[in-house]
């Protein structure tokens, strides 16, 4: 692929305003993860196959996508159809695309129609770290971590307050601006940020049969994006610590083809969230934690020769979690998940245009001298199928310290998507159904 050559100037302003905390821990060694197991554990303590991608990884990498990132780690594979802003599918372990769970700052995202998610259009600008966890976890989130979970989180602010600035470009008319601010205070952290990719691109598809029919535009397929996040947050003194975060992207991109179908998108990407975390003792952590994702696309030719296409989609979540230790080495985790997904906007009518799932959840993790164990459990109750159980148990045993053997199992599901469900018929002839199943598995 003739990819852009583009060149990056990067500023940085730091202001002496003293910070006595930060929201993070930071372990230069070994990272602390929270999603292989939604409580903080450093990645060689987790009986999961886990990668972690740092800023500092992403600034070294010379990667200016996402997919370019996720293409790096073990037991993950990216395809991209063309150059930027194209579709982009990930598959971990084998798992399809709409088998890896995503999460961005613990809220799931997606298109509840299609069943995906728009990897393309995340910018990467505005992302702090990667979490991969490989291997079943539907035991855990529910519907989708079939292959495994990927977890984005957006930028975060530790240290003295600062500023920053991006400037790169390159050849096809490409450019790309960024700029944030952000640090910590005292007991609060704050960053804002936002960024701007442009780029003429290149001929997304060259001359070929696509359904039968003969596909050729021979044009650059452009692309841009516009994205912003934010995020604030404060520990109080009864040991009560508040966030609110947002991530929004939105801009266009241009593909190839058949004539009478669009070949353009204005997409817009966008998650908000909040959390609270409580500590009634010392021994006993609750975390309450709600948002909303939306995933927006309309698919339209600009010279108004083909129809116009929309899917508005969005999910909200809810989760309640308690985390209780019972001495060092043991924690039992118990919490409740609510989520609903719904057709916002379409120009076709679905039959049903939503969905809630509700479910509780449980985990055990215990340390017994070289002995590590994970017990896992949860039950969901979908208005569209019904109840499905899932589980999982892993065992780690330290043969020496940096040698140690895991042995896991886990069961996952995935819910059929909305369009699988629920899309009108065309021409008489049936897209979906409404009696479709979980798809299931069994992982070892």
């Amino acid at each position: 692929m003739n990819k852009p050559f583009i060149w990056f100037a990067v500023f940085g302003t730091a202001y002496g305003i003293p910070s006595t905390e930060t929201s993070y821990a930071v372990d230069q060694q070994q990272p602390i993860i929270v999603t292989a197991t939604r409580t903080a554990e450093t990645a060689d303590e987790s009986l999961a196959s886990v990668t972690v991608i740092t800023r500092e990884d992403i600034e070294e990498s010379g990667a200016l996508t996402v997919p370019e990132v996720l293409s790096g780690a073990s037991g993950v594979d990216v395809t991209t159809i063309g150059g930027f802003g194209q579709l982009t599918s990930v598959f971990m372990r084998g798992a399809e695309p709409e088998q890896v769970l995503v999460l961005i700052d613990g809220i799931e995202v997606g298109s509840v129609s299609a069943g995906s998610t728009a990897w393309e259009f995340l910018p990467l600008s505005e992302i702090d770290r990667i979490e991969i966890v490989r291997g079943p976890r539907t035991s855990l989130y529910g519907s989708q971590a079939i292959g495994g979970v990927i977890q984005i989180f957006t930028r975060t602010g530790t240290g003295p307050p600062r500023a920053r600035a991006t400037v790169g470009a390159g050849s096809n008319n490409t450019s790309e601006v960024s700029a944030g601010f952000s640090g910590a205070a005292g007991s609060s952290w704050f960053n804002v940020s936002g960024s701007r990719f442009r780029t003429n691109g290149i001929d997304a598809r060259e001359p070929g049969l696509r359904f039968g029919f003969f596909l050729d535009e021979p044009d650059d397929d452009g692309y841009e994006n516009d994205a912003f996040s934010a995020r604030f947050g404060h520990r109080f003194a009864n040991r009560v610590e508040a966030e609110i975060h947002a991530l929004h992207a939105d801009g266009n991109t241009e593909f190839d083809e058949l004539a009478g179908l669009g070949n353009e998108d204005d997409f817009r990407q966008q998650v908000i969230g909040a959390k609270l975390r409580l500590q009634p003792t010392s021994r006993w952590n609750v975390l309450v934690e709600g948002g909303r994702s939306k995933d927006e696309r309309t698919t339209f030719r600009d010279d108004g020769s083909a129809p116009e296409s929309r899917f508005d989609s969005e999910i909200q979540s809810f989760v309640w979690q308690n985390d209780l230790a019972f001495g060092t080495d043991h924690i039992i985790t118990l919490g409740a998940d609510l989520r609903e997904d719904k057709i916002t906007d379409s120009t076709v009518n679905f039959m049903e245009p939503s969905r809630r799932d509700e479910a509780v959840f449980s985990q055990y993790q215990g340390k017994v001298g070289r002995h590590d164990l994970l017990v896992g459990l949860r039950t969901d109750d979908n208005e569209q199928f019904g109840h499905e159980t899932t589980g999982n148990i892993a065992w780690g045993y330290d043969i020496t310290k940096p040698t140690r053997v895991i042995v896991s199992f886990g069961t996952a599901f995935r819910a059929p998507s909305l369009n699988d469900l629920f899309f009108p018929d065309l021409f008489g002839s049936p897209t979906s159904n409404p009696n479709l199943e979980p798809e299931t598995s069994k992982s070892l």
